[in-house]
């Protein structure tokens, strides 16, 4: 739907990963989903296109990357503390 959106403005796009997750859908969330890609010189005026069409929620300000995934970060710093005493603890004594 919204490559026809951007098709009919005259933006050309196209989708990766469609027929991965058409064949397998269990790997969908593995490669992450469908996407739709554009060229980067049209790229804004495809965002503006999608997000007064619905199909993007725009941004807030200061709404980053660490803002959006803050306790998958932690839970990933949590795993590699524990990881990094696992392997510590595997070392030979210098004695």
């Amino acid at each position: 739907m919204m490559q026809s959106l951007l098709d009919a403005e005259g933006i050309p796009s196209f989708l990766k990963d469609e027929n991965t997750v058409v064949t397998a859908p269990y790997l969908s969330n593995a490669i992450g989903g469908v996407k739709l890609l554009v060229p980067q010189d049209q790229m804004e005026r495809a965002m503006e296109i999608l997000t007064q069409a619905g199909h993007v929620k725009p941004e807030e300000p200061g709404e980053g990357f660490v803002q959006r995934h803050r306790a998958l970060l932690f839970v990933a710093i949590v795993f590699f503390f524990f990881l990094l005493i696992s392997i510590v603890r595997q070392l030979p004594n210098a004695d």
